[in-house]
């Protein structure tokens, strides 16, 4: 697939996309989705579904669960088995669903920030409690502290996993997440793995699914879909897995009741074709986005008082600008305001000091972002 098919992206404007919102004079370089059209196969699997001029309830079936277990054979070694695959309406009603039946009221749920925003919102939706290790950061890197989470995993039932990590990027090691199972499977503790960016990685970098490790099937929930890798959020599908048969039913129940495990009319046929036929289509995306990563992290890095925090996967930078301004929200506030930028304030991250910024954009359009943030950070200053 040749690279204008992404630097020729259709413009948003006008077509009711929440990214932008802020309308022409803004850039818009914040929430996570991608400036590019969807995989040829899922668009051409749509249209050929709303040709059809009835779009009543939908039933489930295998070709989707079949597409997904042979995408994860091919590309990621793991051994799905498709009838332990269930349908959700997106990674988020899946933990809620997770959180609504293996945990109660109250009760403590492990995270480590800084981590996806809505992680805290669902906890605290649910009534339930935030329970934050933080990350270490060091030498421009993340790790966990397996000091403190051994403490946490004794007074919590729910472990919520981003692998590959956002808002950080971090690709966990293998042996990083044999440690968590051991833990997990030691304390009765469940692993909730969000692997939503798990193919928006860097070519040369995979990264590592939780289930690659021995016993993690015992004692986890996988939560994945395409709709970040193809850029379907607004289609709204996507699945769990466990071979759990006691968590796997828990959650499936809970789905029900929340009326989160009923597809649309084209969630089945969009997952499985961005699964069966989305191959090339990921292999030149990835090159794409990760030739605007080495660009951007370049370009960032030469501004004074901000730093590109290490980086192997996602679309989405993790800039340190604490030697500019600690308050990441009111520096966010004033690139919006007074450069036209819109990028994401770290604090809601819980990541004090830090901005993040989605290059998932034609070139020129990212080239025109970056130049609002020198513009924006020298007035600034």
């Amino acid at each position: 697939m040749d690279k204008s098919y992404f630097d020729n992206a259709p413009c948003r404007v006008g077509s009711d996309a929440v990214k932008y919102y802020r309308g022409k004079d803004v850039l818009p370089m914040w929430i996570a989705d991608m400036d590019f059209p969807t995989a040829p196969s899922v668009e051409e699997a749509i249209k050929q579904r709303a040709a059809f001029p009835i779009f009543g309830y939908v039933n489930d079936n295998d070709a989707w669960k079949e597409a997904v277990v042979s995408f994860f054979s091919r590309n990621h070694g793991l051994s799905l088995k498709k009838e332990n695959l269930l349908f959700s309406t997106g990674v988020l009603a899946s933990l809620t669903a997770t959180l609504l039946s293996l945990t109660s009221i109250e009760e403590e749920v492990i995270v480590c920030s800084p981590i996806y925003n809505c992680f805290f919102s669902c906890i605290e939706h649910t009534g339930r409690k935030v329970l934050d290790v933080p990350l270490l950061e060091e030498e421009n890197d993340y790790r966990f502290d397996f000091v403190a989470l051994e403490k946490a995993f004794k007074r919590s039932r729910l472990f919520i996993l981003c692998n590959p990590h956002n808002p950080v990027g971090k690709v966990w090691e293998k042996e990083e997440l044999a440690k968590l199972v051991a833990l997990a499977k030691e304390n009765g503790v469940v692993i909730f793995s969000d692997e939503i960016h798990g193919e928006l990685t860097a070519p040369s970098h995979p990264y590592h699914s939780l289930f690659e490790v021995k016993g993690a099937k015992e004692v986890a929930l996988l939560a994945d879909s395409p709709t970040k890798a193809f850029n379907i959020a607004g289609i709204q599908t996507s699945f769990l897995y466990s071979e759990n048969q006691l968590i796997r039913e828990a959650v499936e129940r809970q789905l029900g009741y929340d009326d989160c495990a009923e597809p649309n009319s084209f969630s089945l046929v969009a997952m499985e074709a961005a699964y069966k036929e989305g191959d090339e289509y990921l292999d030149a995306l990835r090159e794409y986005i990760a030739s605007n990563r080495i660009a951007a992290i370049k370009e960032i890095n030469s501004i004074p008082g901000l730093q590109v925090v290490g980086m192997d996967a996602t679309y989405l930078l993790w800039v340190d600008c604490s030697s500019v301004e600690k308050d990441s929200r009111k520096l966010s506030c004033y690139l919006l305001e007074k450069a036209g930028l819109f990028v994401s304030d770290g604090a809601q991250y819980r990541g004090e000091g830090h901005i993040r910024i989605n290059v998932a954009c034609p070139r020129v359009t990212m080239e025109e972002g970056l130049k609002r943030l020198r513009k924006g950070i020298e007035s600034y200053k």
